[in-house]
């Protein structure tokens, strides 16, 4: 792993409690969107799944300019944390976007791209009536979810194995670790995808802030690679709008997090 960096984007998440937008961001939805690049661009995208959430459903990989094996590769991932949904529609519409130039022989390196991370979490949103207390965590919709219990769940974006603590025992806590690091079958499943497929650069959208964040997670200390923090400050420059560049412990200590695991390469042996 060369570069590491997460990229998070910040739109307001209020219009997204209404019904029109909960039945329009729904992981069926996004199965279709999915599945139409392989359909219309079928020479220069697959799809595959890189495994299976704990409720089951498939974690999508479109996978752009699948037959350049040789080339650099590009991993977009998507949000870990349901509320963050455009988390989810960003690199959605870089998946097809991407798709077009590889189509128009535009695109000239690998591009993999995983829309849906956690797609419990995500579809299970879209279900309760305070959207706030379940924003973060991995967990299935079911009829019988009372609004007593359907805060457990893991905070996938605690549940790396880089500087992992068991900090918090409480499993309805929003920051809930889990029990251990790689606890859920989404961490697993991406440590086994990025195992066996070499990553050079990967871009973790999220919409916590206006900012472009690197690593790293656990310490204040300041980070000291330089020329990851130039490609950092020149992506803020070039997407504007006052987002900036800041080292991903600026605003809190977090343990156990993806980006201090890849950076470490301890979710990728490359």
């Amino acid at each position: 792993m060369k570069i590491f960096l997460v990229f998070l984007i910040s739109f307001s998440n209020i219009i997204f409690a209404s019904n029109k937008f909960r039945k329009y961001f729904s992981f069926p939805s996004f199965e279709e969107r999915i599945f139409y690049l392989r359909e219309n661009y079928s020479d220069k995208v697959n799809i595959f799944s890189i495994g299976f959430s704990r409720d089951g459903r498939n974690i999508w990989c479109v996978d752009i300019n699948y037959k350049n094996t040789n080339s650099k590769t590009l991993l977009l991932l998507s949000s870990s944390h349901p509320i963050e949904w455009q988390g989810f529609e960003t690199p959605m519409r870089l998946a097809e976007k991407f798709s077009k130039m590889a189509n128009d022989n535009q695109l000239k390196i690998r591009v993999f791209v995983i829309p849906v991370f956690n797609p419990d979490g995500f579809d299970y949103i879209r279900n309760v009536p305070n959207i706030y207390e379940i924003a973060r965590k991995n967990r299935f919709y079911s009829s019988s979810i009372t609004n007593t219990n359907y805060k457990i769940g893991v905070d996938l974006n605690r549940n790396f194995s880089y500087k992992w603590k068991k900090l918090i025992k409480d499993k309805t806590d929003l920051f809930y670790q889990g029990e251990e690091p790689f606890s859920e079958p989404e961490t697993k499943e991406l440590k086994n995808f990025v195992d066996v497929y070499k990553i050079d650069l990967l871009v973790s959208f999220h919409s916590f802030g206006k900012y472009v964040q690197y690593p790293y997670s656990y310490t204040k200390e300041a980070f000291k690679d330089e020329k990851l923090i130039n490609v950092a400050t020149k992506m803020a420059k070039i997407i504007g709008n006052n987002y900036r560049a800041i080292q991903d412990s600026y605003l809190s200590i977090k343990n156990g997090t993806e980006i201090d695991g890849f950076m470490e390469k301890e979710i990728s042996q490359h």
